[in-house]
């Protein structure tokens, strides 16, 4: 049986074949290169040695209906549908974060780094997997008596809330042009442009998110004062859905924009936005926080769900 694990964003799919469980080899299909998703498994496909017989597709979109509609892009598929047209035996369909989230089940050592210093998890506690990417991902591993059940989410969807006078002037400018501010408007690479425009205005405007790091990281002042809003932001959501959802079994952050990121999450000011819950300070003062070093964690987390499928 050939098991294929593909990873699918708004802007391109990895690939990799699945051996004993893990990927191996991944390999990228650029979405802008394919006229449709068929299109684009069947590039991807066609550099696996043997008929693929499994895949597993984590995708940026709500998944479980009749129909799957990617959320950042204009593509629609019938599960079974696409199934039979790839001419597969078993397709898997899956949250992106979802993905992440059978990662962070297993995860090993090395595969994370502690954000503000060790804090105990609670034993059988949910964990919290977010993360900013083309959009913002948000999923729940929680443990069972029989191994992990790991539960997509959309609260990259809740409305973003402003903490301080800074915020509710960008969320006053942001709602210039949106009907609704929710986080993933604002908390995932697209809305780090938006943010800041909102905050900035005037100031120099940049094509993508990696062009906006990168004047950070050269000492622009517009540009990091940006960046940092972004990271207490997304701390400030992340701690508003530990509590939603009791993650108190650690809060693990993922996606490729905080990759360009990382060097500006200072371990404080991170867990101030994350604690300032009051009156629930205390109860997320002993939630652990976590930012994934774990190569691939979506392909990891789809070749680990595709193969507790087939077992």
């Amino acid at each position: 049986m050939v098991r294929v694990a593909v990873d699918l964003g708004g802007t391109h799919a990895r690939f990799a074949a699945v051996r004993g469980g893990r990927p191996v080899d991944p390999w990228t299909v650029h979405a802008d290169d394919a006229g449709s998703l068929v299109e684009l498994l069947r590039q991807g496909l066609a550099r696996v040695d043997g008929r693929p017989t499994a895949l597993a597709l984590a995708i940026a979109a709500p998944v479980g209906g009749a129909t799957v509609t990617m959320t950042n892009r204009p593509w629609s598929f019938a599960p079974d549908a696409l199934r039979d047209a790839l001419g597969l035996d078993t397709l898997l369909v899956l949250n992106d974060f979802e993905a992440v989230g059978w990662a962070v089940a297993a995860l090993q050592d090395g595969d994370a780094a502690t954000i503000g210093g060790a804090r105990a998890p609670v034993a059988g506690a949910p964990k919290l997997v977010l993360g900013p990417g083309t959009g913002l991902g948000v999923s729940l591993v929680v443990p069972t008596a029989t191994g992990a059940v790991v539960v997509a989410t959309e609260g990259g969807h809740a409305t973003l809330a402003a903490h301080d006078d800074t915020e509710a002037g960008a969320l006053d400018a942001l709602r210039m042009d949106l009907p609704r501010v929710s986080a993933e408007s604002v908390l995932c690479g697209p809305g780090l442009l938006r943010l800041h425009a909102a905050l900035r205005a005037g100031a120099r405007p940049y094509s993508s998110p990696n062009g906006l790091s990168a004047a950070a990281a050269s000492g622009d002042d517009d540009a990091l004062g940006t960046v940092r809003i972004f990271l207490r932001w997304l701390a400030a959501h992340a701690g508003d859905l530990a509590l939603a959802t009791g993650a108190r079994g650690g809060v693990f952050l993922a996606g490729g924009v905080l990759g360009h990121l990382a060097r500006w999450i200072h371990d404080d000011e991170f867990r101030a936005a994350f604690e300032a819950k009051a009156p629930m300070t205390a109860w997320l003062t002993d939630v652990p926080t976590s930012r994934l070093t774990l190569a691939e964690p979506g392909l990891v987390g789809a070749a680990r769900a595709l193969e507790a499928t087939l077992v």
